[in-house]
């Protein structure tokens, strides 16, 4: 059975699955497409979905792991090259040496994103900034400095989350902000922003501001390709139905008259038992 082991997205910004085969060692991608039908049906039981090395080769997980929550076990945690990055906080490097030298030479951006009426920081190398939003399911984005080094620029956004902020927004709180006034969100989102860019403790980074002489960042909006909504859809657990759009790790899917929301997320561990429809 192939197992699900991550998610990304397309150039177009459709989500798609990555499967492996164990038998072959043979990746390939489900991708779900807008306005085609689909019919997936997965495993109840999640199984660690392995690590990638310093070379960024992937290794599925020895022990075949059965997991009761996340997507990895101790073992393969423990080996994967990028996730001590992923949880840096810029204060102490837990990242293999070779993974440090290279993170200081980056040039890196710290962002806000907004996700309706929140406010989140992140950090993003500088030339896939826009695409870093997209894949999260941003509305709203703006870049507030330019930092040499990951680790600093995990500092600064560190820092970012201390002075109100959030740093974190799982999928399941990105679905209670599908229904929001855009007018008062995009606002807040633009208060918000020029306000951390405007703290004086942070007068020593490179800032970005929408043009000379003004204090406000350059807000990119990204809500034009979501789908509207005027109330929070439900949640379904089934990748079944015709799919309506996408936003970051969300599906929309149409379901007995009614579209729902999938947590994308959500399948990931999951072995894939039966598939139809269209990609």
């Amino acid at each position: 059975m192939k197992h699900v082991v991550s998610i990304s997205h397309t150039e177009d910004f459709s989500p798609q699955l990555w499967l492996y085969d164990p038998p072959t060692e043979i990746f390939s991608a489900r991708v779900l497409s807008s306005s085609f039908p689909v019919s997936l049906q997965f495993s109840s039981e999640k199984v660690c979905v392995g690590y990638d090395d310093l070379q960024g080769a992937y290794h599925p997980c020895p022990l075949a792991a059965k997991l009761k929550a996340g997507t990895q076990c101790r073992y393969c945690a423990s080996d994967d090259a990028l996730l001590p990055c992923l949880k840096c906080d810029g204060s102490v490097c837990l990242a293999f040496p070779e993974v440090r030298e290279d993170c200081k030479e980056m040039q890196m951006v710290v962002y806000v994103a907004g996700f309706g009426t929140e406010v989140k920081a992140g950090v993003s190398q500088e030339h896939r900034i826009e695409r870093r939003l997209q894949e999260q399911g941003a509305d709203f984005g703006a870049v507030l400095f330019r930092v040499k080094d990951g680790k600093e620029a995990r500092r600064v956004e560190a820092d970012l989350v201390r002075k109100g902020a959030r740093n974190f927004l799982n999928a399941k709180q990105k679905t209670t902000l599908l229904a929001f006034d855009k007018e008062a969100a995009f606002s807040h989102f633009q208060s918000v922003a020029s306000q951390l860019l405007a703290d004086p403790s942070f007068s020593s980074l490179e800032r970005f501001f929408n043009g000379a002489g003004t204090t406000f960042p350059r807000v990119l909006d990204f809500t034009p390709r979501y789908p509207v909504f005027s109330v929070v859809p439900e949640r379904t657990e089934a990748l079944q139905g015709t799919i309506m759009g996408s936003k970051g790790s969300l599906l929309f899917l149409r379901q007995e008259e009614a579209v729902r929301v999938l947590e994308l997320n959500r399948l990931v561990g999951l072995h894939l038992l039966g598939e139809g429809g269209l990609f």
